[in-house]
């Protein structure tokens, strides 16, 4: 073989080792940058329903709003996804974004969503029960602060029928109702002193609580598998 033909084979491999180092940067950049954005959306809240009632607690004339709110009470976390301090009171809500038929008593401990496209049930907490868990909660932590009253809401935020749901409407809502129900409902009524300093003290909670979201959802798996096994 002629000395040029063995440089011009050299280059050859050369220009091949050379793209494939490229290739492998590009597909390594690709790696990092989708595995970056998995982390990001892991820290935003994921659940469109929330997002549409911290919107409209947003655009009411009045109140304060903590959201996504992780207390321990007995040992054990609780997350509540709105707290809104308002004039008329303090409103506690649980948001559900489920679509399809919900059934359900507000005594039973169980739940039923049917979807309109499948056969299958699917059970659920009764996010009632649920919610009064978080009053009692969020009772205790502004025990410092005095005594408050407190309203617990049960907001659907997606496409899902409640009319089969046997409970208080004002208990149990849509999104559609949420702000005018807020406005009308007095539960106790608050000062701007008031509202502000029960906002402060709970965003303060937040800011510096001990309970972090992966701590708390690491308790509720385990608080589930527990509950399963008894069954």
């Amino acid at each position: 073989m002629q000395l040029i033909e063995v440089v011009f084979l050299l280059k050859i491999i050369s220009d091949i080792q050379a793209l494939s180092f490229i290739l492998m940067m590009i597909v390594f950049i690709v790696f990092c940058f989708f595995m970056a954005k998995r982390v990001f959306r892991k820290n935003e809240p994921t659940d469109r329903g929330e997002t549409r009632v911290e919107e409209v607690l947003r655009n009411l004339d009045s109140g304060r709003s903590i959201h996504h709110l992780i207390l321990v009470h007995d040992g054990q976390s609780t997350e509540i996804d709105h707290v809104f301090i308002h004039p008329n009171g303090i409103f506690v809500i649980e948001t559900k974004d489920f679509s399809g038929m919900i059934v359900g008593d507000e005594n039973q401990d169980q739940w039923t969503q049917i979807k309109n496209n499948e056969l299958s049930e699917r059970h659920f907490q009764n996010p009632i029960k649920q919610n009064q868990g978080h009053i009692v909660a969020l009772s205790k932590t502004l025990d410092p602060l005095g005594e408050f009253r407190f309203q617990g809401l049960v907001v659907f935020a997606g496409s899902g029928n409640i009319h089969n749901v046997k409970t208080n409407e004002k208990i149990v809502t849509t999104l559609s109702h949420l702000k005018s129900i807020i406005e009308t409902l007095c539960v106790q009524r608050l000062t701007k002193k008031e509202i502000e300093a029960i906002y402060l003290f709970l965003s303060n909670l937040k800011r510096n609580g001990k309970v972090s979201q992966d701590m708390h959802v690491a308790q509720l798996t385990q608080r589930h598998k527990g509950s399963s096994d008894k069954h």
